[in-house]
């Protein structure tokens, strides 16, 4: 039984392009079934990974900014989870959508060649303030869905909820920011009927230029990061290419004030076009790495391959992008969020709205706020939506 807002449509809908990807695409049943302990660990990383989200979305300064996608299994045949009760047949899930806005207050500055309408006020002498919200739930049921959940006889899952106040400076690069991060536990067990559990923790975080820092406590600390973004992209000021261009983003991260320290390191190789990208825990080593190719620097259309080491065994896969679309395949970066999809093909549609400098921007909203918005050398090479 399907509910009544259900993806089957959808995906008959993408008939044509699962016999473009048929050749390529395995069998459902030769996906790696997902497993509790993989759904529970990825749980785990639901909080950081919407710390590290809000993040890459406020580093880049966005007047305002919405984010949405949805992510589902390419095989209209179902895509198993083994349990201690056996093998079952259902439908990973992963969605997210977010959303902030900032206003400007105190001493304006006003562009002249837009006019000065209170619309139009900049402020790069002066303080801002806004407020954001951003959640995501990932997991697998036994009924697939699009926008409420089904409730079925066999599910595991999580939900995070991230809100809270955001204060910078754009004239010299100082970025605060203060919420609370709910994550609730989405469970339909027959024996034990409907778990929904929440936990609560405070986030905070403090940037400044290239700095970037955020830190989740509550009776103790839960997670931190910090990094450095020394990359220089156009539209962050940075007219006239150079050498800048090509430093890298580094970051290390922990998810509890003990734990093993995790280093990510992006590349950029050329042109604002093709990127390194790796991950290496400090207990368990290398753990993947990606070599990305966008068409151009507004990262619309674009390639990318992984290789994924887990319990010692390699994994390659891979992500193509076009446009609003990507479909992946044992994609390194997913795989590790989502603790399963290995060998299995799936699709993420998503969609990013983004204000910079008064103009707003179209980018691809899937696996983050403002990935693709970049510029080329002074050349703008984002979609504008208006």
């Amino acid at each position: 039984m399907r509910t009544p807002i259900s993806l089957h449509a959808a995906r008959a809908a993408l008939l044509p392009l699962l016999a473009l990807l048929a050749p390529f695409a395995p069998p459902a049943s030769a996906g790696v079934p997902m497993t509790a302990a993989g759904i529970h660990r990825s749980g785990e990383r639901l909080p950081a990974d919407l710390a590290y989200g809000v993040e890459r979305a406020f580093s880049v300064g966005q007047d305002g900014w919405l984010a949405v996608h949805h992510m589902a299994v390419v095989s209209p045949e179902s895509f198993p989870y083994r349990s201690d009760l056996g093998l079952h047949h259902g439908w990973p899930f992963r969605q997210s959508v977010s959303f902030g806005a900032m206003r400007a207050f105190g001493d304006f500055a006003v562009d002249e060649t837009l006019g000065k309408t209170p619309h139009r006020r900049t402020s790069p002498q002066g303080w801002r303030g806004g407020l954001f919200f951003s959640m995501e739930r990932r997991g697998w049921d036994n009924e697939d869905f699009l926008l409420v959940r089904p409730g079925g006889d066999q599910a595991l899952g999580y939900a995070g909820y991230l809100f809270g106040a955001l204060v910078d400076r754009p004239k010299t690069g100082l970025q605060f920011g203060a919420g609370a991060l709910a994550r609730s536990r989405l469970d339909w067990v027959p024996r034990d009927g409907h778990e929904d559990l929440s936990e609560w923790t405070g986030w905070g975080r403090v940037g400044f230029g290239a700095f970037q820092s955020w830190i989740l406590a509550g009776d103790g600390v839960r997670g931190w990061s910090v990094g450095l973004d020394l990359e220089q992209r156009s539209l962050e000021g940075a007219m006239v290419p150079g050498f800048a261009r090509y430093l890298p983003r580094v970051r290390l991260e922990a998810e509890e004030l003990a734990d093993s320290l995790r280093l990510e390191w992006e590349q950029p190789l050329w042109d604002s076009r093709l990127y390194a990208r790796t991950l290496w825990s400090l207990d368990e080593g290398f753990r993947w790495g990606e070599l990305a190719f966008w068409l151009d620097p507004s990262r619309f259309f674009g390639l990318a391959a992984t290789w994924l080491r887990r319990d010692g065994d390699d994994l390659f896969g891979g992500r193509l992008r076009l446009g609003l679309l990507e479909v992946g395949y044992s994609y390194a970066p997913d795989v590790e969020s989502l603790g399963g999809m290995e060998k299995s093909v799936y699709v993420t549609l998503g969609f990013a709205i983004t204000r910079l400098s008064e103009i707003w921007y179209g980018a691809p909203g899937a696996g983050g706020f403002a990935s693709g918005i970049i510029d080329d050398g002074g050349r703008r090479a984002e979609r504008k939506v208006r």
